[in-house]
This record gives C-alpha cells, sequence and structure tokens, in this order.
C-alpha cells in the first residue's frame, strides 16, 4: 500500500478544488423549463466558425438529458465551461457525436450521474470538467481522446470502468485523485506526460505489488520501495511528477543512461540527500528537487540542457555546484534560497542568468560569469551578502541583478563594453570598479562615484585570493585563509634565517683566510 502523505500546500490545492465547485451551486443554472431536453433548455454561444455552437448553460429539469447534436440549425461542437456544474437533477445524460470539445468544470458536482460516454471526436477533457460526480461509475471513451485535464475525475468515488485509449498523451495532475474504486487504466503506450497524484487513493494504486509503478514508455509514477541507496531501473526513461514527493526512505540516488527526463516536482520535499545525474544528459523539469533540505551534492552530465525554474529551491544544505556545459539558461529561482551554497562553476555554454537564480545564496563568496552570457537579469544574484567578488569575462547586459550584496568589494570587467542597469550594484557601499581605460565600466564608476582601477591592478590581487579560494571546501574559510598567512610567515622567516647563517659562515671563513695567508708570507720572508 502506498502511503499517502499530505502537505498543507497539497491541502490547500484541494480546498481550493472544492471550494471553487462548491462556489458553482450558487451560480448554477435556474430550473424553470418543462422539458429536460428541449432546444429551449439550453443555451449557447456561436462559434468563430459562424456555422458551429457551444452550450454554455442548462436550464431543464434534469432526469434523463439528452443534449441535441444541432440547435437552430447550427451543430453543437462543444461543451463550454460549468455548462452543467452542479445539476444535481441529472440522471442519465447523452453527449451527441458532434461534440469534439468538454470544457473545464462542465460536469463538475452533477453527482446523480452513473455512466456516460465520450464521443469519438473528443481530443481533451478539460480540468475539473466531471469532478466530484460522486455517483458515476462507467465512462466510455473515444478512441481519438488526447489529453485529460487537471482534477478532470477527481473525487468520481463510484468510478470502477475506465479504459483510457492508446491515443492518450497527458494525464493532469489530480486526475483521478481519490477515484478509490479505479482498478484499471489501460496499457497509456503513448502517455508521455502525467501529473503529480494523478492516480492517488485509487484502488489501483493502493493495490499494487511492485516496487515501481510504471506506465507506457518507461515512465516511473511512484516508487513503492523502502531502498536508502536507489539506481533506477535501466527501463524507467521518465521520472513522473511527484513521483518520490515527500518519500522519507531513499537518500543517496543514481539514474542510468536510460533516463532521460526528470518531470515537475518528481522529488519535491523528500530526504534525498545525494543526486548523481551524470550518466546520460537528464531534462529536469520545473521544481525537481525544490524543497529538499537535506540534498548535499548534485552532480550533472555535461550534456544536461534543461534545468527548469525553482529545480533546486530552497536545497539549503547543498554547497557546490559544477553546472553542464550544454546549460544555456539558468532559469529563474533555479538555486534561490540555498543558503549553503558557496562555489558556483557556471558552465561555459550558460548565455543567460535568469531573475532570481541564486536569490539569497547567502554564502556565496565570488563568482565568475563566464564570456557567453549575455544578460543577467534583475535580481539574479539578489541578497547574497556574503558576495564579494565578481568577475564579468565577457560583456554581457546586467540588469539590477546584484541589490543587496552589501558586501560587494570588486567587480572586474574584462570587456569593453558592457551594459549596466543604474540599481546593478545597489547596496555596494565600498565597490571598486576594475576595467580597462575608458571602458563602459570606467564611466558607469564614476556616475555611481564608485572607486575605479585597471585591470592589472586587479589581476596583481588574484594570485593571493586563489590561494584563498583552494582553501574554500573547509568548514572554516577564515581558517584556511589563517593558515596562508601563517604559511607565507613561516617561509619568510625561513629564507631569512638560511641567509642569515650563510653571511656569518661565510664572511669570518673568508677573513681567517687572508689572515693566514700573510702569516705565511712573513715567515717566508724571514
Amino acid at each position: 500500500m502506498i502511503k499517502i502523505m499530505r502537505k498543507s500546500k497539497r491541502i490547500f490545492s484541494f480546498a481550493v478544488a472544492f471550494s471553487l465547485v462548491a462556489s458553482l451551486a450558487v451560480y448554477a443554472p435556474t430550473v424553470f423549463s418543462d422539458s429536460s431536453s428541449s432546444n429551449e433548455a439550453f443555451e449557447y454561444e456561436i462559434n468563430e466558425d459562424g456555422e458551429s455552437i457551444t452550450i454554455t448553460s442548462y436550464r431543464g429539469l434534469g432526469g434523463s438529458v439528452k443534449i441535441p447534436s444541432d440547435i437552430d440549425g447550427k451543430e453543437v461542437t462543444g461543451v463550454g465551461k460549468a455548462a452543467f456544474a452542479s445539476c444535481s437533477q441529472i440522471e442519465v445524460l447523452s453527449i451527441p457525436v458532434s461534440v469534439d470539445k468538454i470544457d473545464e468544470l462542465a460536469f463538475s458536482g452533477c453527482s446523480k450521474i452513473k455512466e456516460i460516454s465520450i464521443p469519438d471526436e473528443v481530443i481533451e477533457i478539460g480540468k475539473m470538467a466531471f469532478a466530484n460526480c460522486t455517483s458515476l461509475e462507467i465512462v466510455n471513451l473515444g478512441d481519438k481522446l488526447q489529453k485529460v485535464g487537471d482534477y478532470a475525475f477527481m473525487g468520481c468515488t463510484s468510478l470502477n470502468k475506465m479504459t483510457l485509449p492508446d491515443n492518450t498523451e497527458s494525464i493532469g495532475q489530480y486526475a483521478f485523485y481519490n477515484c478509490k474504486s479505479l482498478e484499471k487504466l489501460g496499457e497509456l503506450p503513448n502517455i508521455k506526460n502525467i501529473g503529480g497524484h494523478a492516480f492517488e487513493n485509487t484502488a489501483w494504486i493502493n493495490n499494487y505489488k511492485d516496487d515501481y509503478i510504471i506506465l507506457g514508455d518507461g515512465m516511473l509514477i511512484s516508487y513503492c520501495g523502502k531502498a536508502e541507496n536507489l539506481t533506477l531501473q535501466e527501463n524507467i526513461k521518465t521520472v513522473g511528477a511527484s513521483a518520490f514527493l515527500d518519500n522519507k526512505t531513499v537518500k543517496n540516488l543514481k539514474t542510468t543512461k536510460n533516463t532521460k527526463s526528470i518531470q515537475e516536482g518528481a522529488f519535491e520535499s523528500s530526504a534525498i540527500e545525494t543526486a548523481d545525474l551524470s550518466a546520460s544528459g537528464v531534462s529536469i523539469a520545473d521544481k525537481a528537487f525544490s524543497d529538499c533540505i537535506k540534498l548535499k551534492e548534485v552532480k550533472f552530465s555535461d550534456s544536461t540542457s534543461k534545468i527548469g525554474k525553482n529545480a533546486f529551491k530552497n536545497c539549503n544544505l547543498l554547497k557546490s555546484i559544477s553546472l553542464p556545459k550544454a546549460l544555456k539558461n539558468v532559469e529563474s529561482n533555479t538555486f534561490n534560497l540555498c543558503s549553503s551554497l558557496k562555489n558556483v562553476n557556471l558552465g561555459v555554454g550558460v548565455t543567460v542568468i535568469e531573475e532570481n537564480a541564486f536569490d539569497s545564496c547567502i554564502s556565496l563568496g565570488m563568482i565568475e560569469i563566464p564570456e557567453n552570457v549575455s544578460k543577467i537579469e534583475d535580481d539574479a544574484f539578489d541578497n547574497c551578502i556574503s558576495l564579494t567578488r565578481v568577475v564579468v569575462k565577457g560583456g554581457p547586459k546586467i540588469g539590477s541583478a546584484f541589490k543587496n550584496c552589501e558586501n560587494l568589494e570588486e567587480v572586474a570587467f574584462y570587456a569593453g563594453t558592457v551594459s549596466i542597469n543604474d540599481d546593478a550594484f545597489k547596496d555596494s557601499k565600498n565597490l571598486t570598479i576594475y576595467s580597462s581605460s575608458e571602458s563602459s565600466a570606467e564611466k558607469f564608476a564614476n556616475e555611481k562615484h564608485f572607486e575605479f582601477k585597471l585591470l592589472s591592478d586587479f589581476e596583481k590581487k588574484s594570485y593571493v585570493y586563489k590561494g584563498m579560494l583552494d582553501v574554500e571546501e573547509e568548514e572554516n574559510f577564515s581558517g584556511g585563509y589563517t593558515f596562508i598567512v601563517i604559511l607565507i610567515i613561516v617561509v619568510d622567516c625561513i629564507v631569512a634565517f638560511s641567509v642569515s647563517a650563510y653571511v656569518l659562515l661565510k664572511g669570518p671563513g673568508k677573513k681567517s683566510m687572508r689572515h693566514v695567508k700573510k702569516s705565511d708570507s712573513r715567515h717566508s720572508l724571514k
């Protein structure tokens, strides 16, 4: 049995979803017609083609309802948003084959419907379309269905018979959540995306026997095992959304050469400590490792080209990151709130550092911006309060990227031309800017009243700072720096002592020899 773990934010999501459905009852269509299925019971709007219509509201008495295939000479091709929502009087519903679209909330809260057939032409079932149809037992789906929207059948507690067609490519988050009686779904050979919790608390999941729940062509949708050190099976190509959400068992993860993608929130809030993703160029989606507060180490393949937004947000034990060579964008909030992150090696292929990418990385001491970077967006390094040195190799456009970096002391620009926002270094009180003479960086420094020095002055200091960086891996940075200073003093003392000893030994020895020679010569004259 899979343990169902709930977080406050998930409970909030459920509350929003259920309250949205419940609120529709207030605005449910007024029942006034004497006929449940006469054309007068339906309101509609004309579609853009001018020839077809979408049902927007139902005003009938319920019971057995048949949606007409045409009204006023125009073909019915869609069931619009919330058109039948909260119509608890409907017991039997017939949808014409002409319908190819069922919009969000279309039949949500129709609590007495027991069976429904979706026409063959329907490609997508909208968000919450049948949510909380608590009496719904049988859903017959057409072969052309490709997408089931978020929360589409959530809370259909009686649903026990449904087979998704082979054409199904996408199933939204919570799509079948709490469908307690649902045991079979189909093979789904072409499935490409399954949202988080899509099948949570279904009979199918709750009764599953294996450690890995895999659908389609190698998509892992949940892991039920107890391994602390986990290397994914070779047949797993995709780690599905929320597959390891809240998992407290797996500590150390390794992907294989066959692992191609990690979907949204796959390891969110898990207890994972190390993630070795170096076996292949795995694509990492938004929030994949967000809030993994025990994560200490991540290894990437150089061929990884996608790391999504918020992917490692709030991984506050992560100390060092070396980004892949193939990565072009460091997306927004990727490493936001990684408070222990000290060392960042930006890949040589990076061209854009998006907003808040390293926001509040309060342990970051220095950063080198590679030559290929063309843009550093607003707040990219906002509130990096330990940042003291920035080296910019190319000529990027810099937004208000380094605000609240109050201890920033040195920024070196190696390109003669660079675009710098007026607030790029706001709140940096003792900043010195280094660049070539008559460069745009010098002009900026003069305008903002920052001290300006030539790059040659900066490079003279670099070897000392390099020594400091070599010991940054130690727990106590200041201790490492002290060691270097002491070492220099000791070496100086040894050199001084050696010189003194040489003078003392060699000098008097020569004088003594001269005296001997003089003495010998005097004796010979006699």
